[in-house]
């Protein structure tokens, strides 16, 4: 079973992980109203995430500025086409609408079932983003990974190993391993076989 990215993140919130703040509104073409409503009630500041944006399926608009309801119209009736989805793409029913996060670094985060190996695998890359398949193919030393046994669970020194890896900071190191125990907790608990956060946002100053 896949999760929409809305349903994660508020799993995601449940195991103590940060997720910005965000609103779900599920709209007809010309019922952009309540969703430029709840546009005005986040605080839409910062660069926003680059996720889907080469396919269409992210806007981005300050409270400030026209043009909300317009893009919410656009978005809401048409069609996302993108590798995963395949050629006829699929309807868009609903908005996530959410509070961009002002960002130094995208990196990438992914816990799954390593079968051959009988352990959870976990893989950090600093080169998150659109393009970690690319990277994975052409420069797979940038993509550091561990392997969690059952028995022992997810160790701090593991965490301090990917954390490393990722370039991070001796401040950001204590978050990091909260998050990636939230993570494994979420995965174990829910008996998910991939959770993946692509990019992860890191912000220098704040950690």
């Amino acid at each position: 079973m896949n999760l929409h990215e809305y349903q994660s993140k508020t799993l995601f919130a449940t195991f103590g992980i940060p997720v910005p703040r965000s609103g779900r509104r599920q709209c007809r073409p010309g019922r952009g109203r309540r969703a430029r409503a709840r546009r005005r009630s986040l605080r839409c500041e910062g660069p926003g995430p680059r996720g889907r944006a080469r396919q269409g399926g992210r806007r981005r608009s300050r409270r400030q500025r026209p043009g909300g309801r317009e893009a919410a119209s656009r978005l809401i009736g048409s069609r996302l086409v993108t590798k995963q989805t395949g050629a006829d793409g699929l309807p868009i029913g609903q908005i996530l609408i959410e509070q961009p996060t002002a960002i130094s670094r995208e990196l990438y985060l992914s816990l799954l079932v390593d079968r051959g190996a009988r352990r959870v695998l976990i893989m950090a890359s600093p080169a998150g983003g659109m393009d970690i398949e690319e990277v994975a193919a052409t420069t797979p030393e940038r993509i550091f990974a561990v392997h969690v046994d059952p028995a022992a669970g997810l160790q701090p020194y593991q965490c301090r190993r990917l954390g490393f890896g990722l370039g991070l900071t001796a401040e950001q190191l204590k978050p990091f391993q909260k998050i990636l125990f939230g993570l494994y907790r979420l995965f174990t608990e829910c008996d998910a076989s991939l959770v993946e956060i692509n990019p992860w946002s890191s912000r220098r100053a704040a950690g």
